[in-house]
């Protein structure tokens, strides 16, 4: 998959790199596959640059499906795939990290401050090698310190994650 921002559009290629199909979308910017073969898109909505304010949008598109708009208002820096068909959001601007269901629930999972804000992040695998080092299935999360572009870190967010799909913790969403 490729976001094409400037015609907002999300191409799906093949291995050759021939274009199979497309979806509609304005401003793409973040892309990740579930588990289950969905492709979730973070659109900049309306901020015609990724710096300025403004409502963005979550979309997921079932396997065949059509693009269903999952949530409106966070520009969604990063997309991570995580357990229980939960996709974890790095919003740069409200300086957060949350998990999102396909039905649209949103739990809140970290929160930055002092200027700081999640920029990307991805889970460690899980294989024998990360299990022996104690960190398979952890959040790996790149912070922008301070505001400053230059200046960035990786925090390491131990889980279990699965647990954020329970419904006794996603019953109360903040919006």
């Amino acid at each position: 998959y490729v976001a094409d921002r400037d015609r907002g559009v999300v191409l799906r290629l093949d291995g050759d790199g021939r274009v199979l199909d497309n979806v509609r979308v304005a401003r793409p910017r973040a892309l990740a596959v579930d588990q289950a073969g969905s492709l979730w898109i973070g659109s900049d909505g309306k901020a015609e640059a990724p710096w300025q304010a403004g409502p963005g949008s979550i979309w997921r598109v079932a396997p065949q499906g059509e693009p269903r708009l999952v949530l409106e208002g966070p520009l969604a820096q990063a997309l991570a795939p995580g357990p229980a068909g939960l996709v974890f959001v790095a919003d740069r601007q409200g300086t957060e990290i949350f998990a999102l269901s396909a039905e649209g629930v949103r739990t809140s999972l970290a929160r930055f401050t002092d200027g700081d804000a999640p920029r990307g992040m991805a889970f460690v695998p899980v294989t024998p090698e990360t299990r022996a080092a104690g960190t398979a299935g952890d959040l790996l999360v790149s912070v922008i310190r301070s505001g400053t572009f230059q200046l960035n870190e990786i925090v390491r967010i131990a889980g279990p994650f699965g647990d954020l799909s329970g419904r006794s913790v996603l019953a109360a969403p903040t919006r």
